[in-house]
């Protein structure tokens, strides 16, 4: 990856975002930090929006986190280049593994290394606004956020971090962003199948419509998240397909889907969604009666009661 690395004041670089906004309104920070030509690290430490940004200890964050998780509801969110997966989850457990986390339905584990070398960012709106801690790569790439949504926790949360807490310094050594290391890239294993075309809009209204849950994984470099749900509301926006559910969303960008890698074994059938370089996008773990529906899209016919592509 080619970076283009350089010192940014906040101050110049927050003025910049602020006239960029204006002219742009509702592009996200990722998007924005492209075309600002930093990391999105750095234009989150601007402070926009907000009323204090510190960062946290990133080599201690094995400490914190698990006093963070403990309190209120918190939305958490893993993205890669093509799929991003958020959930709400009331006082994550932390699992007694190294920065791993979950529940009956919901795992996030984050790589140590990455996150030792990376920045840390705790950012405290107006009243009325999420408190969010944002865990980027040496990058400056998000790898892992945080959202406050019990807002009754907020004094509580920020208690237990302020030990943690550092200032965010003016220079800020930064980066423009490149890609977030989507897993993938393998050869296809001896009882795997590689299906041109993604199959994530069959797949998944498969999932709605049968009674058992479907389990969804979404990994970058940094950061994996899986989450067993039963899908509800889909909603196809122009070139994203959405799962929009309450406390719980996945958002696929659909040019980038080139392929489906599908297995079939004792507990079920496993399809790894694929982008056109062959990385994982996002990975399915469904009922053993899935298999048809692979089956049928094989044959290239329509799987009996799922929607084709529109």
């Amino acid at each position: 990856m080619r970076v283009n690395v350089r010192n940014h004041s906040l101050k110049e670089l927050g003025a910049r975002w602020e006239r960029y906004a204006e002219e742009h309104p509702g592009l996200r920070s990722r998007e924005t930090a492209a075309v600002l030509g930093c990391s999105e690290a750095a234009l989150v430490a601007t402070g926009r929006g907000s009323r204090r940004v510190r960062r946290l200890e990133a080599g201690r964050t094995g400490m914190w986190l698990p006093l963070a998780a403990a309190e209120g509801r918190w939305m958490w969110l893993v993205r890669n280049d093509w799929a991003v997966l958020e959930k709400d989850v009331k006082e994550l457990a932390w699992k007694g593994g190294e920065l791993c986390f979950g529940d009956a339905a919901t795992e996030v584990g984050l790589d140590p290394a990455t996150v030792g070398k990376g920045l840390v960012l705790l950012t405290e709106p107006e009243r009325g606004l999420p408190v969010s801690v944002q865990i980027f790569n040496a990058c400056g790439e998000a790898v892992l956020k945080l959202y406050l949504r019990d807002h009754g926790a907020r004094e509580a949360v920020l208690a237990k971090l302020e030990p943690f807490a550092l200032e965010v310094e003016d220079a800020f050594r930064t980066c423009a962003e490149g890609t977030l290391g989507t897993k993938g890239g393998h050869p296809v294993r001896e009882n795997e199948t590689r299906i041109a075309g993604s199959l994530h809009r069959e797949l998944i209204q498969f999932g709605c419509e049968e009674p058992l849950p479907l389990t969804l994984t979404v990994e970058n470099s940094g950061a994996r998240m899986r989450v067993t749900v039963k899908p509800k509301n889909l909603k196809p926006m122009e070139t994203w397909f959405n799962i929009l559910d309450r406390g719980f969303n996945l958002h696929l960008r659909e040019a980038g889907l080139a392929s489906t890698r599908v297995s079939r074994g004792v507990g079920g059938v496993l399809a790894r969604i694929e982008s056109g370089t062959g990385a994982e996008v996002l990975r399915m773990e469904l009922p053993s009666a899935a298999w048809k529906v692979i089956e049928e899209a094989k044959a290239g016919r329509s799987p009996s009661g799922a929607r084709g592509r529109s």
